[in-house]
């Protein structure tokens, strides 16, 4: 089980999130009042390393074009942005 860094969270199994659609925008916090970090294409996959207290969102593991990591990255869990996979 992992859990996000705003707080304790929720415990997730899913250790990966699909991208659906054309495109997601990921934010510095679990919602889209944060601000945005990153845009990404739909299609890929990103581990996961937690999830919102309220299960909305998911924490990503997340690194700029420079290769450099993004402490905070959030996605939503919406089932039209994101899919889970689990082990």
């Amino acid at each position: 089980m992992l859990y996000s860094g705003f707080g304790l969270g929720a415990p997730t199994d899913a250790v990966s999130v699909l991208i659906n659609g054309d495109e997601a925008t990921f934010y510095s916090g679990p919602g889209a009042s944060y601000e945005p970090v990153a845009t990404v294409f739909g299609g890929q996959t990103v581990p996961v390393l937690g999830v919102s207290d309220d299960g909305a969102w998911w924490r990503l593991l997340c690194f700029d074009d420079a290769n450099e990591w993004i402490a905070s990255c959030w996605v939503s869990a919406d089932p039209t942005v994101t899919t889970p996979a689990m082990p």
